[in-house]
C-alpha cells in the first residue's frame, strides 16, 4: 500500500511536470515564431516534454503493476 501511495505521489509530480514543459513548448515555439528563439530552442524544449512525458508513463505503469501485485497477495486473479 505504501509503495501505490508513493507511485500516485510521484505521478502526481510527474503531471505537473508535463503540463509546465507543455507551456513551455508552446511559448518556445511563440518566441520562435517571433525570431526571438533558436529552432534548436524548440526542439530541446519538445525533448524535455517528451522525457517528461515517458516518465509520466513509466510511473503510471510502475502504479498498475503494484496495485496487480497488491491484489494477487491478497488472494485475487486466477490461477
Amino acid at each position: 500500500m505504501v509503495q501505490i501511495q508513493k507511485l500516485e505521489e510521484q505521478q502526481k509530480t510527474a503531471e505537473g511536470l508535463v503540463r509546465k514543459s507543455t507551456e513551455a513548448v508552446q511559448k518556445a515555439d511563440v518566441l520562435f515564431k517571433y525570431n526571438s528563439a533558436t529552432y534548436v530552442e524548440v526542439i530541446l524544449t519538445q525533448t524535455n516534454k517528451l522525457q517528461e512525458e515517458l516518465d509520466l508513463a513509466s510511473l503510471k505503469a510502475q502504479r498498475l503493476n503494484a496495485i496487480t501485485t497488491l491484489y494477487r497477495s491478497v488472494g485475487g486473479g486466477w490461477q
